[in-house]
């Protein structure tokens, strides 16, 4: 009886034992698995952290890199703006030059015309001018008898005497 009482108690220890390793390792397998998900949930929290550190990064370069672009855009817009205006200005002088230009121009027709009207009128003036000359001393001529050389040779020595005189 003793060696079967020994073999029951035996087998009540292995049984205990084999039971005792089990919930152990039951236990053990628990508390892995919680610390497991403690980690996964530890890595999820991370990884969130990460995504929203991230996007906010990702953001702030962003609103940077707008803001940067904007600011180009403004200067670049105040750049077109000023050679509009300086264009604008220029197309206004060009113009006011031309305008200025064509009135001198017509001006200057007009005076042109009125330049050869007063030459043509001359011309006609000194050819009628001749043409009394002329018949003057075609007058002169018959009336005093001589000719024109003759004429001039006698002033010639008329005032060659008077100069004498002098």
């Amino acid at each position: 009886m003793n060696i079967i009482f020994i073999a029951g108690l035996l087998a009540i220890g292995i049984i205990i034992g084999v039971l005792s390793v089990i919930l152990i390792n039951k236990h053990k397998e628990n508390h892995a698995k919680q610390n497991a998900k403690e980690i996964l949930e530890e890595a999820e929290r991370n990884v969130k952290k990460l995504e929203r550190d991230a996007y906010i990064n990702a953001k702030e370069k962003f609103q940077k890199e707008r803001f940067q672009l904007q600011k180009q855009l403004k200067h670049r817009e105040a750049e077109i703006s000023k050679n509009e205006d300086r264009i604008r200005r220029r197309e206004k002088e060009l113009r006011r030059q031309d305008d200025s230009l064509k009135e001198r121009e017509s001006t200057l027709r007009k005076q042109q015309k009125q330049i050869d009207q007063t030459q043509g009128r001359i011309s006609e003036q000194e050819k009628k001018a001749r043409e009394i000359v002329n018949q003057q001393i075609e007058r002169l001529e018959s009336l005093s008898g001589l000719n024109r050389d003759e004429a001039k040779k006698q002033l010639l020595e008329f005032v060659s005497h008077q100069s004498s005189k002098i």
